[in-house]
C-alpha cells in the first residue's frame, strides 16, 4: 500500500519480497552505523519486516520502505514511529538510505513526504527526529526538512539531540 508519493520517490508498506532489497540497507555497517538496533543479518530482516507489517495493523504509523522512482528500486527505509520520552508520547521520524544513494537529497525528500503524511493525514501537532550527536548527516538532513533543534534527551540509553517539526511551519 502506498502511504505518500513525491516528485522522485514512493513511500509505501514493506512486502517480504523486499527482504533482499532490505539487506543492502539494514544489513551494511556504515549506514547502521548510528542504529540502535545495529547491523542486521537475513533473520533480523525477515523480523524487521514482520514488526512492520504488524504494526500497519494497529494504525497508521510504521517503518516503510523507500522506492525511487527512476530505478524503481527500494532505496531505504523511513518512517513515522511512537516512542515514549519521559512519560510523553511523541512519534519520531527515522530514516535510513542505502550508501549508493547518498549526497543526492533523497533523505530530505523522504522525510519531507513523511511529515507531510504526518501533518496532513494523521494530523499530528509536531514530529520529532531524534538523532544521534555525532551522525552530522542525518541532522543535516533534518534540518533541510525544517526540522528545528530542541534540545538533548537520553533515548535508550543513548545521548541523541532532538529535533522538532511543527505542524503548520
Amino acid at each position: 500500500m502506498v502511504i505518500i508519493q513525491g516528485k522522485r520517490l514512493t513511500i509505501r508498506q514493506m512486502k517480504n519480497k523486499d527482504a533482499p532489497a532490505l539487506a543492502n540497507v539494514l544489513s551494511d555497517p556504515q549506514v547502521m552505523h548510528f542504529s540502535i538496533r545495529g547491523v542486521q543479518d537475513k533473520d533480523g530482516i525477515k523480523q524487521f519486516i514482520k514488526q512492520c507489517k504488524k504494526s500497519y495493523s494497529h494504525g497508521k504509523l510504521g517503518q516503510w520502505t523507500i522506492i525511487c522512482h527512476q530505478s524503481r528500486q527500494l532505496i531505504g527505509v523511513c518512517g513515522l514511529m511512537p516512542y515514549t520520552i519521559e512519560g510523553e508520547e511523541i512519534v519520531h521520524i527515522n530514516y535510513r538510505l542505502a550508501q549508493s544513494h547518498w549526497g543526492l537529497g533523497y533523505a530530505n525528500e523522504a522525510i519531507k513526504l513523511c511529515v507531510k503524511y504526518g501533518f496532513e493525514q494523521l494530523k499530528l501537532p509536531q514530529i520529532y527526529a531524534l538523532i544521534d550527536a555525532e551522525n552530522r548527516a542525518s541532522i543535516k538532513a533534518a534540518i533541510n526538512a525544517g526540522f528545528i533543534y530542541h534540545g538533548q534527551h537520553d533515548f535508550m540509553q543513548h545521548p541523541v539531540e532532538v529535533y522538532l517539526s511543527l505542524a503548520g511551519q
